[in-house]
């Protein structure tokens, strides 16, 4: 069966091929941005492979937070959807809305946790790894 490559395998051989055959013949004041343009296709690659999976997870987790997700009005797809709750989520915590029900705190704070280690597999997984969160 024939191999074809997906999303994140073709931004990872642009990765490799920037780093071990352009990086290396460029000036000097232009390795840093081929540095930076590397890692930015390696989060190309994690993000396409991680798929909606994070998106559609914090929307889950927000939408048990907020009995099934009162407050989504006007948001037409997932992405808007996380987008309201987010922001709704950022308002009550300002004004202490979940410091009276330990469930609910304890909700919005996995909610919290689980969404900055999903941020950080797609932004820096090696952090992760010398955390010991991997």
């Amino acid at each position: 069966m024939p191999y074809y490559p997906n999303t994140p395998d073709l931004l990872l051989a642009a990765r490799e091929a920037l780093l071990e055959r352009l990086a290396p013949r460029l000036p000097e004041d232009c390795r840093l941005d081929a540095l930076v343009i590397a890692n930015i296709l390696a989060i190309a690659a994690r993000e396409a492979k991680a798929g909606e999976a994070p998106c559609r997870a914090a929307l889950a987790r927000l939408r048990a937070l907020y009995d099934n997700a009162a407050g989504e009005e006007g948001a037409d797809d997932d992405a808007a959807r996380l987008v309201a709750l987010t922001r709704r989520l950022a308002a009550d915590i300002r004004e202490r809305a979940f410091d009276a029900d330990p469930g609910r705190f304890e909700a919005m704070r996995s909610h919290l946790v689980e969404t900055t280690i999903a941020a950080l597999r797609v932004n820096n997984p090696r952090y992760l790894e010398v955390e010991g969160l991997a």
